[in-house]
């Protein structure tokens, strides 16, 4: 009985110590998701005893999510080490991430877990708390929280038992969890548009493009204000993986057109970005890699380009450099570019010129040489970096005289090709596309070259050409730009200074000239329509005018008609000052019971001087026509323009009014005038200028 009295308590504290392998539990734990980010050290103690066993012959595993572990209960990537002589067993190095969650089993099954929470018998040190709660039944899991290599201790040989977690560094193997898969881009409102039309994993619109040269991925991007993003793969089925403010790296504080506080990536100010991303892999829930946003600068120089400055400044001749600038001049083949700091260089090929506007802006890459002393980039390959022209860079403004002399005066050919304006100059008329400028005193030969381009939108050398005679011939002062370039004069074996222009648009003045008038060809007519009648399908290209109501085709019967030359009424349809009621009828020459309304009136082919009374006998009537519209025959020579034909068409608003030159030489029609007088009026009711088809309208 004595022994027995001994033994009991000794099986009773045996039981107590290994007591939690018996509680009833047959699930592992499982992984929540909770996201807790913030967690202090845990003790929970169900029962406490007084004694320790004398030897723990359990065997201890750490299983869960870590380093990609199943929950395998009896897994051996994580088994604890028993101190030979104490009851302390050991896990050393094992290294944990963000977010893993993991249990201690005992022998190889589920029941008596250790975890965060909910164990028997167990006291938790984390003095840097660099774990928290996690999932599970009634054992709650340890939730680590910050990434590290442990080491993790259990001491069964106190009551009641302790488990030290102590973070001894950086984690040394780090998993991939994530691989590069190749392909980003931006997901977002970046348009502006709303966002369930744009926050989609798969929609690559917006995609970063692979740099070899910076291993990174890159891309420009016009951006609406107040546009939200992320940079994500389509291979990632969630977001996961998605980088957002985290990962964008700035200066400190962040520029005032991005917003990095929220959710997502913001630009406040509308504009255009370029967006560069490093990747890094991404393990477990550290969601690694770079973004970096800058506002673009269209002139930045790529990797493996040169400044113009620094390419003139080496001068290595033969050598390949690779530059960028915007197109000031162009002449035939020769291209002068410059770039933002005003530097220039020229290039020469004939192919390339032809395909350039001024102002695009370009990248050349070509091969070092001097031309007639002057620096250039031979051989030339040319890329337009914009698709539409772009404005060109601000030229110098030259202040004076004395400095456009300084300038002209210097040897120093590097300066040949600055982009500059001359304000308030005078010319002469051009001669051969050239023309003396003078600025402040100081006398510039003014050069127009050849561009293709120009010339086929009219800006070019014959518009310059046009531009520069009206202002000689007006002898007003304007403003010009143009290329300050030297030339070298091979029968004076001398350079001289010139500017050369390119197009129109470098010539800035108020200054109108006055448009010449038009004139009528011998045997040919003009017709005045309503431009909403109907009768009339295909106008020809010349020598008709349609205008809409109101203006003067839109009479009617009862309204005179007159054709004047120098202010005096030469030829007429009607009575001006009588109001007949609804038109004025008479005997054609025809035959034809004749009406002003409803009818088409023709010139006799025998009529051959205008009337300035309305005559019934020099028309011939017929019901509306229109197949003798632009044209008309007359027998014999004529002594001014007539009417030839007259239309007050019985529908709509077919009106119309033939005027023909039978005379057998031009005329101008400077001074020709037609004046529609409405419902008895004697003043004009509506005025055409027919020198410039100009439509004056008169208050009535």
């Amino acid at each position: 009985m004595k022994k027995k009295l001994i033994l009991l308590p000794l099986l009773m504290l045996a039981l107590g110590a290994c007591g939690s392998s018996m509680v009833a539990s047959s699930t592992p734990s499982t992984t929540s998701a909770t996201t807790t980010s913030t967690v202090t050290t845990s003790t929970t103690t169900s029962e406490t005893t007084s004694e320790a066993p004398v030897v723990d012959t359990n065997v201890y595993r750490i299983v869960g999510t870590v380093q990609e572990t199943a929950w395998t209960a009896d897994g051996d990537d994580f088994v604890f080490v028993k101190d030979a002589e104490e009851n302390i067993f050991t896990v050393e190095g094992i290294d944990l991430f963000i977010n893993d969650e993991w249990a201690i089993t005992l022998n190889g099954d589920w029941p008596g877990q250790l975890g965060f929470s909910g164990a028997t018998n167990l006291t938790i040190v984390d003095t840097e708390t660099t774990h928290g709660e996690g999932g599970g039944y009634s054992v709650k899991n340890f939730k680590t929280l910050t990434d590290g290599n442990y080491d993790i201790e259990l001491n069964t040989g106190v009551a009641p038992r302790v488990l030290t977690i102590t973070r001894v560094g950086d984690p040394v193997n780090v998993p991939v969890v994530e691989e590069d898969p190749g392909e980003w881009h931006l997901v977002g409102n970046i348009t502006g548009t709303t966002e369930e039309t744009q926050w989609v994993v798969a929609d690559a619109t917006f995609a970063l493009v692979y740099s070899e040269v910076t291993e990174s991925y890159k891309g420009t991007f016009e951006f609406e204000a107040n546009a939200e993003f992320k940079v994500i793969s389509s291979d990632h089925s969630g977001w996961d993986y998605a980088r957002g403010p985290a990962n964008v790296e700035t200066d400190d504080p962040a520029p005032e057109w991005l917003d990095l506080t929220g959710g997502n990536i913001k630009i406040l100010t509308a504009g255009t970005y370029d967006i560069e991303f490093f990747w890094v892999a991404s393990v477990g829930a550290t969601i690694n890699g770079v973004i970096t946003i800058v506002e673009h600068d269209i002139f930045a120089l790529p990797e493996g380009y040169t400044k113009i400055a620094a390419i003139k400044a080496e001068a290595t001749i033969d050598k390949v450099y690779k530059t960028r600038g915007v197109v000031i001049g162009l002449n035939g083949g020769s291209i002068m570019f410059q770039d933002p700091e005003g530097e220039f260089l020229n290039t020469y090929s004939s192919a390339i010129a032809a395909t350039l506007y001024l102002g695009d802006h370009i990248d050349v890459e070509g091969t070092f040489s001097l031309f007639n002393s002057m620096p250039q980039l031979g051989s030339p390959t040319v890329t337009i970096l914009e698709t539409e022209p772009v404005a060109p860079v601000e030229p110098r403004v030259l202040a004076d005289g004395a400095e456009l002399t300084a300038r002209m005066a210097t040897t120093d050919w590097n300066l040949s090709g600055e982009y500059v304006r001359l304000n308030g100059v005078t010319t002469t008329a051009p001669a051969s596309n050239k023309y003396n400028l003078t600025f402040d005193g100081v006398v510039i030969e003014g050069y127009t070259g050849f561009s293709e381009l120009h010339n086929a939108d009219s800006t070019g050398r014959d518009a310059v050409t046009a531009r520069i005679t009206d202002l000689a011939a007006a002898e007003v002062s304007f403003d010009i730009s143009g290329a300050l370039k030297a030339s070298y004069s091979t029968s004076t074996s001398s350079y001289y200074w010139s500017l050369s222009v390119t197009s129109v648009n470098q010539i800035i003045s108020d200054y109108v000239a006055p448009l010449p008038a038009l004139t009528l060809a011998a045997g040919a007519t003009i017709v005045i329509y309503n431009s909403s009648q109907d009768l009339v399908t295909t106008i020809p290209e010349t020598g008709w005018y349609g205008y809409a109501y109101p203006s003067i085709p839109n009479w009617n019967g009862d309204d005179a008609v007159a054709l004047l030359k120098a202010d005096a009424v030469i030829d007429l349809i009607g009575v001006i000052g009588v109001d007949p009621g609804s038109s004025w009828t008479g005997t054609c020459a025809n035959a034809f019971a004749g009406s002003t309304a409803n009818q088409t009136l023709v010139r006799t082919d025998a009529t051959t001087a205008p009337n300035a009374t309305f005559t019934w006998g020099e028309w011939d009537g017929f019901a509306n026509k229109i197949d003798s519209l632009g044209s008309h025959t007359m027998t014999g020579t004529a002594t001014d323009l007539i009417i030839s034909e007259y239309t007050e068409g019985a529908t709509g608003s077919n009106k119309y009014l033939e005027i023909y030159n039978g005379t057998g030489a031009e005329v101008s029609l400077e001074g020709y005038t037609i004046i529609l007088y409405s419902n008895g009026s004697l003043t004009a009711t509506q005025t055409l200028d027919l020198a410039t088809m100009t439509h004056v309208a008169v208050a009535v």
